[in-house]
Formats: structure tokens, C-alpha cells, sequence
């Protein structure tokens, strides 16, 4: 991130320490806001972005160390650098076990506090692209499962029904392994009465679902009588005794199998 996007945030009780954190560090480029309180500084970073937080350890009221636990556990992207005038390496060494990026004594000089919030916002940025990357690589590798895993079986495009098979993507009909014939009508009609298998279905639906219009009973009788005697001359191998489209009295037409 470029220095002058940067936004930092000083936390400290006195105000010399402030100013002179502010003055460095804006002297580096960096945009800074400065407050005097741990209070004050969960009330800003409830309303603003922060990449960095600078803070003192001990403050009146809320703690920096508390005032840390609370940005990791609820900003967990900024950056926190603490400072204290009572430095030990026992403090040093506890500060950053409780989530420090880095640990400043006070004063320091802008040398060494410049250095110390390069170190710790170039860390932040490394571990937020290597999130990035696990994020992508988790997402690749689900990909690659999808990828690898086994397509679902797609649904068989060919209508059987005994020894009759009718595929629509290849406008393709057979009995058996002989190939059939048919008219573009007499195909379609031959394929609806197969969807529809072991079902009576009447005249005018079959003019209506293979024709594509409606039509008076009377109508739909004699346009459907015509057609199934002609798919039957090429169906059936005994046309006079039918073994696949039976008529049903009053109703219309069956397809069902009582091949021998």
C-alpha cells in the first residue's frame, strides 16, 4: 500500500508524545489521527479504516493491552505497535505474545519508530496476500475437485418401449435393429404415444401435442385415424393385428407392447 493511503492511528495520555508520534510520522507521508484514550480509541475505529495503531501501554481507563485484544479481535487486519516508558523483556516478551506486532519504547527516536511501523505494516501486508493466496488455492483446489469428480449422468435421450426405440435428437426410430421410415408426423406421433406409454390418449390431445392445434373431436378423429394407420403399415409387422398402437373404444389410441 502506497505510504500516503496508509492511516494510522496514535493512541496516547500525554500530549508531547502524541504530537511528537504525529510529527514523525506524518513527516513519513503517513495519514495520522491521534486521540488521548482507549475510549476514545475503539469509538474511532468504530467509524473509521485503520491500517495501523501506535499504543501506549498504560493509559488511564482501558489499557493498550486491552485496547489491543479488542482490535484483534474485532479488526483483526490493523497492525498495533506499542509503546511504554517501562520497558523490560519480560514486558517486551509478553506484549508480543498477546498479539503485538512490534514493542517501542518511549521516547524513541523517528529513526527507529519509521522503522518499526515499515516492519510491522510490510508483515500485515504479507499475511493478508498470504491469505489471499490460501483463499484462491482453497477455491482452486474445490474447482479442481469439481473438476475431477465424476459428471452426473445425463438423462438417456432415446425412448424405449419393448423392442421399439426412438431417439429425437437423431430423428432416428427402430423395432428392433430395423430402422423405420416415418414421416415427420408419423414420427412425432410415435414419440408422444412412447412418452405417454401404457397411457389411453385421446384424439384431440394427440392433435393438439403432435399437430401443435386444436380441433374439433370429429376433427381430431379422422386427422388421427389417418396417421396411426399409416405408422401402423410401417410399425407393425401384422398391420390387421396390432402389437404396439391399440385403439381404446371412446377414447382414442394406446401404446403398449404384447410382442410374441
Amino acid at each position: 500500500m502506497p505510504v500516503q493511503q496508509t492511516r494510522i492511528l496514535v493512541v496516547d495520555d500525554e500530549p508531547a508524545i502524541r504530537t511528537g508520534l504525529v510529527t514523525v510520522l506524518e513527516g513519513a507521508g503517513y495519514s495520522v489521527e491521534a486521540v488521548e484514550s482507549g475510549e476514545a480509541a475503539l469509538n474511532y475505529l468504530e467509524n473509521h479504516d485503520v491500517d495501523l495503531a501506535l499504543l501506549d501501554i498504560r493509559m488511564s481507563g482501558i489499557s493498550g493491552v486491552d485496547v489491543m485484544r479488542e482490535i484483534k479481535e474485532r479488526w483483526s487486519h490493523v497492525a498495533v505497535i506499542l509503546l511504554t516508558g517501562y520497558a523490560s523483556i519480560d514486558s517486551a516478551i509478553a506484549a508480543v505474545r498477546s498479539g503485538a506486532d512490534d514493542y517501542l519504547m518511549k521516547p524513541s527516536s523517528a529513526g527507529t519508530i519509521k522503522n518499526s511501523v515499515s516492519r510491522a505494516l510490510d508483515q500485515r501486508q504479507r499475511e493478508r496476500r498470504r491469505d489471499e493466496l490460501l483463499d484462491q488455492l482453497r477455491e482452486g483446489l474445490t474447482q479442481l475437485d469439481r473438476g475431477l469428480s465424476p459428471p452426473s449422468p445425463e438423462p438417456s435421450s432415446t425412448l424405449r418401449v419393448g423392442t421399439l426405440t426412438v431417439n429425437p435428437l437423431r430423428h432416428e426410430a427402430k423395432r428392433g435393429s430395423e430402422t423405420l421410415d416415418l414421416t415427420p408426423t408419423e414420427f412425432d406421433l410415435l414419440s408422444y404415444m412412447m412418452h405417454n406409454s401404457e397411457r389411453a390418449i385421446g384424439h384431440q390431445e394427440l392433435v393438439r401435442e403432435v399437430q401443435g392445434y386444436e380441433a374439433e373431436a370429429w376433427e381430431a378423429r379422422e386427422l388421427i385415424k389417418y396417421h396411426i394407420h399409416t405408422l401402423r403399415q410401417k410399425l407393425e409387422p401384422d398391420p390387421s393385428n396390432p402389437q404396439y398402437i391399440h385403439t381404446v373404444r371412446g377414447v382414442g389410441y394406446k401404446l403398449s407392447t404384447s410382442e410374441t
